[in-house]
């Protein structure tokens, strides 16, 4: 059986690819919201959970299904195909209306300029299931908790322009990111 403890999700974040603008902040690993989402996913809820953070008052969520390749219960490979699936959530959304036609909570929750930390779980479930009842078979569920979380009404997940041209003081620019 994999746990956060026991599967080794990157110790900086991948969460970051391609994004450079005017302030985004560098995400660091926390393992209280890992803990967190990796207890929430012994339950095998296939949707985001419902409780509040137990560490902080303002947390975001995303959530990956994915079927097991023909060698059994292997976690997804590589692992970062649910960060790569948000992300690939981007190619949709348009900037200046801040919006996508398909939804992309994913990718502007992973994107999103404030959040300081990440933290993920997985678990292989037989079977999963949502409050709406649907169940799905044989998963792997991936969720990632981010502090503080994106997705504020109206508000865009960055803002464009120079790479750390508006990073908060006493925040150094490291490879583009604050």
């Amino acid at each position: 059986m994999f746990s956060v403890l026991s599967f080794n999700f990157p110790s900086t974040s991948p969460h970051r690819p391609f994004i450079y603008y005017v302030y985004v902040s560098i995400q660091v690993w926390d393992t209280g919201l890992a803990l967190e989402a990796q207890q929430w996913l012994e339950e095998c809820r296939a949707e985001y959970p419902l409780a509040r953070s137990k560490i902080y008052t303002n947390v975001g969520h995303n959530l990956f299904i994915d079927y097991p390749d023909c060698s059994g219960t292997d976690p997804p490979t590589p692992v970062t195909k649910p960060v790569s699936s948000w992300y690939n959530e981007g190619n949709d959304y348009d900037y200046d209306s801040n919006s996508c036609p398909n939804g992309c909570d994913n990718y502007t929750q992973q994107v999103w300029a404030n959040t300081e930390k990440v933290g993920c779980g997985i678990k292989y479930c037989e079977e999963a299931t949502t409050n709406r009842g649907t169940t799905y078979q044989n998963v792997w569920i991936v969720a990632c908790n981010y502090s503080p979380r994106g997705n504020i009404v109206r508000e865009k997940p960055y803002i464009t322009g120079d790479p750390c041209s508006q990073c908060p003081p006493g925040k150094l620019c490291r490879n583009g990111l604050c």
